[in-house]
Protein backbone atom coordinates (compact mmCIF):
# COMPACT_ATOMS: atom_id res chain seq x y z
CA UNK A 1 0.00 0.00 0.00
CA UNK A 2 0.72 3.82 -1.01
CA UNK A 3 2.08 5.98 1.96
CA UNK A 4 -0.79 7.77 3.87
CA UNK A 5 -1.23 11.42 3.12
CA UNK A 6 -3.67 14.06 4.62
CA UNK A 7 -5.43 14.82 0.99
CA UNK A 8 -7.60 17.64 2.59
CA UNK A 9 -9.18 19.05 5.90
CA UNK A 10 -12.76 20.95 5.67
CA UNK A 11 -15.59 21.41 8.14
CA UNK A 12 -19.15 22.31 8.13
CA UNK A 13 -18.37 26.49 8.65
CA UNK A 14 -18.29 25.98 12.14
CA UNK A 15 -13.74 26.27 12.76
CA UNK A 16 -13.02 29.43 13.88
CA UNK A 17 -10.24 30.36 16.79
CA UNK A 18 -11.58 31.89 19.95
CA UNK A 19 -11.91 35.51 18.22
CA UNK A 20 -14.70 34.51 16.64
CA UNK A 21 -11.84 34.49 12.83
CA UNK A 22 -12.45 32.01 10.47
CA UNK A 23 -10.13 29.50 9.24
CA UNK A 24 -8.56 30.57 5.53
CA UNK A 25 -10.47 28.17 2.93
CA UNK A 26 -8.74 27.09 -0.33
CA UNK A 27 -10.83 25.47 -2.60
CA UNK A 28 -13.02 23.88 -0.31
CA UNK A 29 -9.93 22.50 2.63
CA UNK A 30 -8.25 24.16 4.90
CA UNK A 31 -4.51 24.58 3.40
CA UNK A 32 -1.64 23.02 5.36
CA UNK A 33 1.03 25.32 6.49
CA UNK A 34 3.58 22.88 7.92
CA UNK A 35 4.19 19.59 6.86
CA UNK A 36 2.16 16.71 5.69
CA UNK A 37 2.08 13.44 7.34
CA UNK A 38 3.98 11.43 4.58
CA UNK A 39 6.68 14.09 5.04
CA UNK A 40 6.95 12.96 9.24
CA UNK A 41 5.83 9.28 9.30
CA UNK A 42 5.46 6.42 6.91
CA UNK A 43 1.95 5.26 7.68
CA UNK A 44 0.41 2.49 5.17
CA UNK A 45 -2.88 0.95 5.30
CA UNK A 46 -2.98 -3.03 4.33
CA UNK A 47 -6.68 -4.83 4.63
CA UNK A 48 -5.19 -7.43 2.33
CA UNK A 49 -5.32 -11.20 4.34
CA UNK A 50 -2.42 -13.47 3.74
CA UNK A 51 -3.01 -16.16 1.03
CA UNK A 52 -0.83 -18.46 -0.93
CA UNK A 53 -0.44 -17.15 -4.22
CA UNK A 54 1.29 -20.19 -5.50
CA UNK A 55 2.95 -23.51 -5.63
CA UNK A 56 6.08 -24.88 -7.35
CA UNK A 57 8.70 -27.38 -7.13
CA UNK A 58 12.82 -27.82 -8.48
CA UNK A 59 12.81 -29.30 -10.77
CA UNK A 60 9.44 -28.48 -13.10
CA UNK A 61 9.70 -31.24 -14.91
CA UNK A 62 10.58 -35.38 -14.28
CA UNK A 63 10.02 -38.76 -13.86
CA UNK A 64 10.18 -39.95 -10.52
CA UNK A 65 10.16 -43.33 -8.77
CA UNK A 66 11.13 -44.87 -5.24
CA UNK A 67 13.52 -43.26 -3.54
CA UNK A 68 17.38 -44.64 -3.06
CA UNK A 69 19.38 -42.37 -1.51
CA UNK A 70 22.35 -43.88 -3.89
CA UNK A 71 20.49 -45.08 -7.07
CA UNK A 72 17.84 -43.38 -7.50
CA UNK A 73 17.48 -39.84 -5.30
CA UNK A 74 13.67 -39.04 -5.61
CA UNK A 75 13.14 -36.16 -3.76
CA UNK A 76 11.13 -32.95 -4.82
CA UNK A 77 11.25 -29.46 -2.81
CA UNK A 78 7.96 -28.14 -3.34
CA UNK A 79 7.89 -24.57 -2.29
CA UNK A 80 4.60 -22.41 -1.10
CA UNK A 81 4.54 -18.88 -1.99
CA UNK A 82 2.87 -16.28 -0.32
CA UNK A 83 1.18 -13.09 -1.29
CA UNK A 84 3.29 -10.78 0.66
CA UNK A 85 5.44 -11.44 4.18
CA UNK A 86 3.92 -13.48 6.54
CA UNK A 87 4.47 -14.98 9.79
CA UNK A 88 3.78 -18.29 11.48
CA UNK A 89 2.86 -18.36 15.38
CA UNK A 90 5.71 -20.41 17.33
CA UNK A 91 2.42 -22.97 18.43
CA UNK A 92 1.11 -23.68 15.38
CA UNK A 93 2.68 -25.82 12.11
CA UNK A 94 1.51 -26.17 8.65
CA UNK A 95 1.06 -29.48 6.87
CA UNK A 96 1.27 -29.79 2.90
CA UNK A 97 -0.36 -32.91 1.35
CA UNK A 98 0.29 -34.30 -1.95
CA UNK A 99 -2.29 -36.16 -4.07
CA UNK A 100 0.97 -39.00 -4.48
CA UNK A 101 -0.14 -40.13 -0.89
CA UNK A 102 -2.35 -40.05 2.14
CA UNK A 103 -0.27 -38.83 4.57
CA UNK A 104 1.09 -35.42 4.80
CA UNK A 105 4.59 -34.00 4.29
CA UNK A 106 6.56 -32.66 7.02
CA UNK A 107 5.44 -29.76 9.09
CA UNK A 108 6.38 -26.47 8.25
CA UNK A 109 7.18 -24.55 11.13
CA UNK A 110 7.40 -20.62 12.21
CA UNK A 111 11.50 -21.08 11.37
CA UNK A 112 10.53 -22.44 8.22
CA UNK A 113 9.24 -19.54 6.39
CA UNK A 114 11.50 -16.87 5.01
CA UNK A 115 11.70 -14.38 2.97
CA UNK A 116 13.76 -13.72 -0.28
CA UNK A 117 16.31 -11.24 -0.13
CA UNK A 118 14.97 -8.55 -1.66
CA UNK A 119 11.35 -9.42 -1.72
CA UNK A 120 8.21 -8.60 -0.44
CA UNK A 121 7.14 -11.94 0.27
CA UNK A 122 7.21 -15.07 2.11
CA UNK A 123 7.60 -18.59 1.08
CA UNK A 124 7.99 -21.92 2.87
CA UNK A 125 9.59 -25.44 1.24
CA UNK A 126 8.75 -28.34 2.24
CA UNK A 127 10.49 -31.98 0.90
CA UNK A 128 8.98 -34.98 -0.67
CA UNK A 129 10.45 -37.69 -1.09
CA UNK A 130 8.72 -40.45 -3.29
CA UNK A 131 8.06 -44.07 -1.42
CA UNK A 132 6.67 -47.59 -2.51
CA UNK A 133 3.07 -47.04 -3.21
CA UNK A 134 2.96 -43.72 -4.40
CA UNK A 135 1.18 -42.77 -7.56
CA UNK A 136 0.40 -39.34 -9.66
CA UNK A 137 -0.29 -38.89 -12.88
CA UNK A 138 1.14 -35.35 -12.63
CA UNK A 139 1.89 -34.20 -8.76
CA UNK A 140 -0.19 -31.39 -7.03
CA UNK A 141 -0.93 -30.18 -3.91
CA UNK A 142 -3.97 -31.60 -2.35
CA UNK A 143 -4.66 -29.59 0.41
CA UNK A 144 -2.59 -27.39 2.98
CA UNK A 145 -3.66 -27.79 6.82
CA UNK A 146 -2.87 -25.23 9.59
CA UNK A 147 -2.79 -26.35 13.35
CA UNK A 148 -6.72 -26.95 14.69
CA UNK A 149 -7.60 -24.95 11.55
CA UNK A 150 -6.71 -21.68 13.77
CA UNK A 151 -5.71 -19.80 10.21
CA UNK A 152 -5.42 -16.44 12.71
CA UNK A 153 -1.63 -18.18 13.51
CA UNK A 154 -0.94 -17.38 10.10
CA UNK A 155 -0.67 -13.34 9.94
CA UNK A 156 0.75 -10.89 7.51
CA UNK A 157 4.29 -8.81 8.78
CA UNK A 158 2.77 -5.73 9.90
CA UNK A 159 3.67 -3.58 12.61
CA UNK A 160 0.09 -3.09 13.96
CA UNK A 161 -3.17 -5.53 13.52
CA UNK A 162 -1.89 -7.47 11.39
CA UNK A 163 -3.93 -9.10 9.52
CA UNK A 164 -4.83 -13.12 9.34
CA UNK A 165 -5.22 -15.67 6.50
CA UNK A 166 -8.77 -16.86 5.77
CA UNK A 167 -7.61 -20.15 4.21
CA UNK A 168 -4.78 -21.96 2.81
CA UNK A 169 -6.59 -23.09 -0.78
CA UNK A 170 -4.54 -24.70 -3.16
CA UNK A 171 -4.38 -21.50 -5.78
CA UNK A 172 -6.12 -22.18 -9.25
CA UNK A 173 -4.18 -21.44 -12.17
CA UNK A 174 -1.29 -21.49 -10.14
CA UNK A 175 -1.16 -24.57 -8.49
CA UNK A 176 2.26 -27.25 -8.58
CA UNK A 177 0.58 -29.32 -11.13
CA UNK A 178 -0.45 -25.69 -13.08
CA UNK A 179 3.56 -24.75 -13.00
CA UNK A 180 5.59 -28.41 -13.38
CA UNK A 181 5.07 -31.66 -14.92
CA UNK A 182 6.34 -34.06 -12.30
CA UNK A 183 4.97 -37.97 -12.92
CA UNK A 184 5.36 -40.30 -9.54
CA UNK A 185 5.06 -44.10 -10.63
CA UNK A 186 5.95 -46.59 -7.99
CA UNK A 187 5.68 -50.30 -9.70
CA UNK A 188 8.77 -52.11 -9.79
CA UNK A 189 9.04 -54.11 -13.33
CA UNK A 190 8.59 -57.96 -12.98
CA UNK A 191 9.67 -60.56 -15.83
CA UNK A 192 6.16 -61.83 -16.28
CA UNK A 193 7.44 -64.20 -19.24
CA UNK A 194 9.81 -66.56 -20.61
CA UNK A 195 10.48 -68.18 -24.24
CA UNK A 196 12.53 -68.70 -26.79
CA UNK A 197 12.82 -68.21 -30.44
CA UNK A 198 13.74 -71.90 -30.77
CA UNK A 199 10.88 -74.03 -31.63
CA UNK A 200 9.79 -77.46 -30.34
CA UNK A 201 11.76 -79.99 -30.86
CA UNK A 202 15.08 -82.20 -29.34
CA UNK A 203 18.29 -80.47 -28.41
CA UNK A 204 21.36 -81.58 -27.54
CA UNK A 205 24.76 -80.88 -26.11
CA UNK A 206 25.96 -78.10 -27.34
CA UNK A 207 22.76 -76.57 -29.07
CA UNK A 208 22.70 -72.92 -28.62
CA UNK A 209 18.87 -72.11 -27.67
CA UNK A 210 18.10 -68.52 -27.22
CA UNK A 211 16.36 -67.47 -24.29
CA UNK A 212 14.15 -64.04 -23.77
CA UNK A 213 12.82 -62.75 -20.95
CA UNK A 214 9.84 -60.09 -20.94
CA UNK A 215 9.47 -57.14 -18.30
CA UNK A 216 6.08 -56.24 -17.32
CA UNK A 217 4.77 -52.68 -15.05
CA UNK A 218 3.88 -54.99 -11.91
CA UNK A 219 1.93 -57.55 -13.37
CA UNK A 220 2.09 -60.40 -15.97
CA UNK A 221 -1.29 -59.01 -16.87
CA UNK A 222 -0.56 -55.41 -16.88
CA UNK A 223 1.75 -53.51 -19.98
CA UNK A 224 4.73 -54.44 -20.88
CA UNK A 225 7.63 -51.83 -20.12
CA UNK A 226 11.04 -50.57 -21.46
CA UNK A 227 13.76 -51.36 -18.60
CA UNK A 228 17.36 -50.55 -18.98
CA UNK A 229 20.34 -53.46 -17.05
CA UNK A 230 23.43 -51.94 -15.69
CA UNK A 231 26.19 -52.78 -13.09
CA UNK A 232 26.28 -56.86 -14.15
CA UNK A 233 24.35 -59.64 -16.08
CA UNK A 234 20.76 -61.37 -15.01
CA UNK A 235 21.43 -65.39 -14.80
CA UNK A 236 18.28 -67.45 -15.14
CA UNK A 237 18.55 -71.18 -14.70
CA UNK A 238 17.64 -73.64 -16.69
CA UNK A 239 15.62 -76.58 -15.00
CA UNK A 240 18.70 -78.67 -16.58
CA UNK A 241 21.05 -76.84 -14.52
CA UNK A 242 22.55 -74.65 -17.29
CA UNK A 243 21.91 -71.11 -17.56
CA UNK A 244 21.55 -68.38 -19.57
CA UNK A 245 22.95 -65.09 -18.76
CA UNK A 246 21.62 -61.40 -19.98
CA UNK A 247 24.14 -58.63 -19.86
CA UNK A 248 22.44 -55.72 -21.70
CA UNK A 249 19.41 -54.26 -22.33
CA UNK A 250 19.25 -51.36 -23.84
CA UNK A 251 15.93 -49.62 -23.20
CA UNK A 252 13.84 -52.14 -24.31
CA UNK A 253 11.07 -54.39 -22.68
CA UNK A 254 12.84 -57.82 -22.81
CA UNK A 255 16.50 -59.05 -22.91
CA UNK A 256 18.14 -61.78 -24.69
CA UNK A 257 20.44 -64.65 -23.58
CA UNK A 258 21.71 -67.74 -24.88
CA UNK A 259 21.31 -71.23 -22.89
CA UNK A 260 24.18 -73.61 -24.26
CA UNK A 261 23.39 -77.19 -23.19
CA UNK A 262 26.34 -78.97 -21.94
CA UNK A 263 27.05 -82.50 -21.52
CA UNK A 264 26.39 -82.75 -17.58
CA UNK A 265 23.15 -80.95 -18.28
CA UNK A 266 20.31 -82.97 -16.61
CA UNK A 267 17.73 -84.09 -19.83
CA UNK A 268 13.96 -82.41 -19.32
CA UNK A 269 10.76 -83.22 -21.97
CA UNK A 270 10.05 -79.29 -21.11
CA UNK A 271 12.68 -76.67 -20.87
CA UNK A 272 12.05 -73.87 -18.25
CA UNK A 273 13.80 -71.76 -16.22
CA UNK A 274 13.73 -71.78 -12.68
CA UNK A 275 13.43 -70.15 -9.56
CA UNK A 276 15.25 -68.08 -8.29
CA UNK A 277 16.48 -66.19 -11.06
CA UNK A 278 20.25 -64.27 -10.31
CA UNK A 279 20.61 -60.49 -10.27
CA UNK A 280 23.72 -60.33 -8.50
CA UNK A 281 25.11 -57.32 -8.85
CA UNK A 282 23.28 -55.84 -11.84
CA UNK A 283 20.32 -53.80 -11.47
CA UNK A 284 17.58 -53.39 -13.77
CA UNK A 285 15.14 -50.26 -13.70
CA UNK A 286 12.28 -48.38 -15.42
CA UNK A 287 11.82 -45.19 -16.90
CA UNK A 288 11.08 -44.07 -13.53
CA UNK A 289 14.02 -45.72 -11.65
CA UNK A 290 12.09 -48.51 -9.98
CA UNK A 291 14.37 -51.15 -9.70
CA UNK A 292 13.34 -54.88 -10.74
CA UNK A 293 13.40 -56.88 -7.06
CA UNK A 294 11.20 -60.15 -7.95
CA UNK A 295 13.95 -63.18 -9.02
CA UNK A 296 10.35 -65.59 -9.12
CA UNK A 297 10.58 -67.47 -12.29
CA UNK A 298 7.06 -66.22 -14.41
CA UNK A 299 4.15 -68.36 -14.47
CA UNK A 300 4.55 -67.71 -18.13
CA UNK A 301 8.13 -69.83 -18.78
CA UNK A 302 8.22 -71.41 -22.31
CA UNK A 303 4.77 -71.79 -22.36
CA UNK A 304 4.00 -70.81 -25.97
CA UNK A 305 2.89 -74.23 -28.33
CA UNK A 306 5.39 -73.27 -30.16
CA UNK A 307 8.49 -73.75 -27.62
CA UNK A 308 6.25 -75.53 -24.39
CA UNK A 309 7.94 -78.83 -25.67
CA UNK A 310 11.62 -78.19 -26.22
CA UNK A 311 13.58 -81.06 -24.90
CA UNK A 312 16.78 -81.53 -23.95
CA UNK A 313 19.13 -84.81 -24.43
CA UNK A 314 22.48 -85.23 -23.85
CA UNK A 315 22.85 -88.64 -23.81
CA UNK A 316 24.95 -90.49 -26.51
CA UNK A 317 24.13 -92.69 -28.46
CA UNK A 318 25.45 -95.82 -28.18
CA UNK A 319 24.92 -99.42 -30.07
CA UNK A 320 23.31 -101.72 -27.93
CA UNK A 321 22.97 -104.98 -29.64
CA UNK A 322 24.24 -106.08 -33.48
CA UNK A 323 21.89 -108.94 -34.99
CA UNK A 324 21.82 -110.22 -38.26
CA UNK A 325 19.81 -112.36 -40.61
CA UNK A 326 20.69 -114.33 -43.44
CA UNK A 327 18.13 -114.38 -46.70
CA UNK A 328 15.62 -113.15 -43.80
CA UNK A 329 16.03 -115.83 -41.69
CA UNK A 330 17.92 -114.36 -37.76
CA UNK A 331 20.74 -115.74 -37.67
CA UNK A 332 20.99 -117.12 -33.67
CA UNK A 333 23.61 -115.38 -31.78
CA UNK A 334 24.94 -117.10 -28.29
CA UNK A 335 24.83 -115.77 -25.27
CA UNK A 336 28.44 -114.36 -24.00
CA UNK A 337 30.54 -117.29 -22.93
CA UNK A 338 29.06 -119.94 -25.36
CA UNK A 339 30.58 -121.09 -28.23
CA UNK A 340 30.36 -119.17 -31.46
CA UNK A 341 27.19 -120.32 -33.53
CA UNK A 342 29.32 -121.25 -37.03
CA UNK A 343 26.91 -120.09 -39.94
CA UNK A 344 28.23 -121.10 -43.48
CA UNK A 345 27.75 -118.28 -46.16
CA UNK A 346 27.53 -118.77 -50.14
CA UNK A 347 28.06 -116.14 -52.92
CA UNK A 348 24.61 -114.23 -53.15
CA UNK A 349 23.90 -114.82 -49.63
CA UNK A 350 21.89 -111.56 -48.30
CA UNK A 351 23.13 -111.00 -44.65
CA UNK A 352 21.52 -107.72 -43.08
CA UNK A 353 22.78 -106.36 -39.96
CA UNK A 354 20.43 -104.48 -37.56
CA UNK A 355 22.02 -101.76 -35.05
CA UNK A 356 20.12 -101.48 -31.87
CA UNK A 357 21.01 -98.22 -30.43
CA UNK A 358 20.20 -97.02 -27.13
CA UNK A 359 17.88 -94.23 -28.59
CA UNK A 360 16.62 -92.60 -31.71
CA UNK A 361 19.57 -91.64 -34.06
CA UNK A 362 20.45 -89.89 -37.15
CA UNK A 363 22.68 -90.57 -40.01
CA UNK A 364 23.93 -87.73 -41.90
CA UNK A 365 26.12 -88.64 -44.86
CA UNK A 366 27.02 -92.54 -45.19
CA UNK A 367 28.82 -95.03 -42.13
CA UNK A 368 30.39 -97.82 -43.49
CA UNK A 369 30.60 -101.53 -41.83
CA UNK A 370 33.88 -103.42 -42.61
CA UNK A 371 33.96 -107.38 -42.70
CA UNK A 372 36.75 -109.25 -41.75
CA UNK A 373 36.13 -111.25 -44.90
CA UNK A 374 37.09 -107.89 -46.69
CA UNK A 375 33.75 -107.08 -47.58
CA UNK A 376 32.02 -103.92 -46.19
CA UNK A 377 28.42 -102.34 -45.85
CA UNK A 378 27.58 -98.98 -46.20
CA UNK A 379 24.82 -97.24 -44.78
CA UNK A 380 23.00 -94.50 -46.43
CA UNK A 381 21.77 -91.21 -44.41
CA UNK A 382 18.64 -91.63 -42.37
CA UNK A 383 16.49 -90.46 -39.96
CA UNK A 384 14.91 -91.39 -36.19
CA UNK A 385 15.55 -94.41 -36.39
CA UNK A 386 16.79 -96.45 -33.02
CA UNK A 387 17.34 -99.97 -35.15
CA UNK A 388 18.63 -99.12 -38.87
CA UNK A 389 19.51 -101.96 -41.10
CA UNK A 390 22.21 -102.24 -44.02
CA UNK A 391 22.70 -105.61 -45.94
CA UNK A 392 25.90 -107.15 -47.28
CA UNK A 393 25.63 -109.73 -50.57
CA UNK A 394 28.35 -112.35 -50.10
CA UNK A 395 30.74 -112.01 -53.05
Amino acid sequence: ADPVTISGISDDGGWRDVAGNAMAVSSGNFPIAGANLSSVKSVEVDLTKPYIASITATPLTGNFGIHDAINNPSVIPITIIFNEEVTLDASATITVYVDAKATGLSAIGSADITTPSGENFSQATVTYQVAEGDASTSLDVSSIEITGSDFTKLKDDLHYNSNSAASLVVPGGNSLADNTTLVIETTRPIIGKISSTYGNGTYGEDAAIPVRAYFYNGSAVGSQEAVTLTGGSLTLTMNTGGSASISSIPTANYGNGTYTVGSGDTETAQLTVSSPMVLGTARIVDIYGNALDSTTAPTDNFSSVTNNAIVIDVTKPAIQTITAKKNGSAITIPDPGLPANIVTVAKDDQIEFTFNFNESTKLSGTATLTLNSGGSVTWAAYSDKDAPTATYTVE
